[in-house]
């Protein structure tokens, strides 16, 4: 049988407790940070998720005004369009527009003599979208606003929502 020294007898049981006590010290605060780390990753998730489909709603209504759906927007000044949710919201998307006073047409830029917009006399808007054309004698303005016809002299005329404006354009050249 071996002996043991009576100096070597329970040093095995202070290794232990001490390993136990700093493994008591180290574990709760990584468990803290790595609870902190989802918790905090959790709510940006869901900003970011909200914002997106904040964003998804603006482009919604963008893209419905590019379609002419504001035309219909008269009075009152504001419609409710029905959305599709994003990202598990439900969004509440609205056109809204102030009071058209008048609306005018004029050329994009004075040497472009193929290019005309709409301006808005209430907040000085330039619309080139949901604007319907009209040209006399003959020719065509297309949703962009560039006019295609011959050379001459043509009265353009634009109706919005519930308003018409025009004007009278001496054009040069031809207009492809």
């Amino acid at each position: 049988m071996k002996r043991l020294h009576a100096d070597e007898r329970g040093q095995t049981l202070v290794f232990v407790m001490v390993f136990i006590a700093a493994m008591a010290l180290i574990i709760p605060p990584l468990l803290s940070l790595a609870s902190t780390g989802l918790i905090a990753s959790r709510a940006g998730q869901s900003h970011a998720r909200a914002r997106e489909a904040a964003d998804a709603g603006a482009e919604f209504g963008l893209a419905r005004v590019k379609a002419g759906d504001i035309a219909q927007v008269s009075d009152p000044v504001s419609a409710p369009l029905a959305a599709p949710n994003v990202n598990g919201y439900s969004l509440n998307v609205t056109l809204s527009r102030r009071p058209l006073t008048g609306i005018t047409v004029e050329r994009t830029d004075a040497s472009d003599v193929c290019g005309y917009r709409v301006r808005v006399t209430d907040d000085n808007s330039l619309l080139p979208y949901g604007v319907s054309w009209t040209v006399s004698p003959s020719g065509t303005v297309d949703q962009g606003g560039r006019f295609h016809g011959s050379a001459g002299t043509y009265t353009i005329t634009a109706t919005f929502a519930n308003l018409t404006g025009q004007g009278s354009f001496v054009i040069g050249s031809p207009c492809p």
